[in-house]
């Protein structure tokens, strides 16, 4: 009985400092005023420094991809608004896409993505590029064990989730957080 209601008051504890945090980083964060207050962030998925470090780290790391020759920047470049300027996306292997690559700019307050809106949260999208065999062809399990062996990402899957164990979860919850900071204030 003492133990449950110790780890039930912990829980209580710690939820509260994630919120704390969560509102911390909020406040330090730039929103510009007039695009509301209406924007999408996932209680699993509260928004910290580090993961949106990690998150951008993997946005522009070309190991993400099949051959290892694109990165989620090439198709969304920051100096064309986070989109690639041309009329049809080119994937790995100079594969045609069927549609141009969307901008990335403003999507905290997005509620569903991709051209045709099949997807209703930014952790989801993350991984229909990886996964696309036109686009970054990855299989998630191949893409986990492969930054698992990057030295690098661990101490970062750490520092920004708590564990140093890399899951396809972890990566579309890095990729997201990144994407919800790209906004066009002030453009």
């Amino acid at each position: 009985m003492k133990n449950g209601l110790f780890f039930s008051f912990l829980v209580f504890c710690f939820s509260i400092i994630c919120n704390a945090c969560q509102v911390s980083f909020l406040k330090n964060w730039q929103l510009p005023v007039h695009f509301g207050e209406q924007f999408i962030i996932p209680n699993d998925n509260a928004m910290n420094e580090n993961a949106v470090f990690l998150g951008r780290m993997l946005f522009f790391d070309t190991r993400l991809s099949a051959d290892n020759s694109i990165s989620c920047a090439s198709c969304h470049q920051p100096q064309k608004s986070f989109t690639d300027g041309k009329k049809i996306a080119i994937g790995i292997f100079n594969q045609v896409n069927e549609r141009n690559s969307m901008s990335l700019i403003n999507l905290l307050w997005s509620k569903s993505f991709f051209w045709d809106g099949r997807s209703d949260n930014l952790e989801q999208q993350s991984l229909h590029p990886l996964t696309n065999p036109k686009e970054m062809g990855m299989k998630l399990d191949e893409l986990e064990n492969k930054l698992q062996k990057i030295i690098e990402y661990p101490p970062l899957f750490k520092k920004a989730f708590g564990t140093k164990k890399i899951t396809t979860l972890l990566i579309s919850k890095a990729l997201a957080q990144f994407e919800r900071t790209l906004i066009s204030s002030n453009s």
